[in-house]
């Protein structure tokens, strides 16, 4: 896999954001056991109003666990090389305006720097993050 350190091709990519510190802000336990909080339904609005705001890119499997969103994207070729770190530094301010918005932040940030992106190379590797992303389901939140 290709690490997003290395110069950017468009293509279909699998990424993971996190939170800071890896604290698990985006699920809880509810009456009918684990769930997306308010934080988690933060996140999943900001990577789905990402397709109005990206048009061509399409979203593919999502699950936001505990402490992450892990995703597969599709990338049109359309796009200048390094659409992927615009697409998701998006993401990243939309969760943290929201946050900000329903009074959910405080000084610290909420998301680690950066994030984990890999270029996937072939059909194997997308389902094999696909499968990474059902299985992870049943610990999260899936789409």
């Amino acid at each position: 896999m290709k690490s997003l350190r290395e110069p950017l091709s468009d293509g279909v990519w699998a990424v993971s954001l996190w939170a800071r510190d890896r604290t698990p802000i985006f699920c809880g336990l509810t009456a009918s056991g684990a769930g997306l909080n308010q934080m988690g339904e933060l996140v999943r609005k900001a990577w789905l109003d990402l397709a109005s705001a990206y048009p061509g890119i399409i979203l593919d499997e999502f699950v936001v666990l505990p402490d992450r969103l892990r995703a597969v994207l599709h990338v049109p070729s359309n796009l200048k090389a390094g659409a992927i770190g615009r697409i998701v530094g998006r993401l990243k301010n939309t969760f943290a305006r929201a946050a900000h918005a329903a009074g959910l932040t405080g000084r610290a940030p909420l998301l680690e720097t950066g994030f984990e992106g890999f270029l996937l190379k072939g059909p194997e590797e997308l389902a094999f993050w696909r499968r990474m992303i059902r299985a992870g389901a049943g610990f999260g939140a899936k789409n």
